[in-house]
């Protein structure tokens, strides 16, 4: 195997190291950053517990972000639903 190129060792590597970079920034983002930070957060919260507390989708027309496709906001209404205390 001495013959075998060393790019892909370095390839792995390279790829590991942005990897963690995103990892690191992620982390970093959930540990600082506030939740509904930005200008579009309480639009998509809004989406998500409306899913949530009324059991329904919002009209498209009800909300600037609720011509969004549903699938996210049902997936964090169940999240939130699942890791929200009792």
């Amino acid at each position: 195997m001495s013959g075998e190129p060393r790019c892909g060792t370095t390839a792995r590597l390279a790829l590991a190291s942005i990897a963690a970079a995103i990892a690191a920034q992620y982390a970093w983002n959930a540990w600082a950053v506030t939740p509904l930070t930005g200008y579009d957060a309480p639009g998509h919260a809004d989406y998500m517990f409306t899913i949530l507390r009324e059991g329904r989708l919002p009209q498209p027309y009800q909300g600037w972000s609720t011509f969004h496709p549903p699938l996210y906001y049902l997936l964090g209404a169940a999240v939130w639903h699942l890791l929200e205390p009792f």
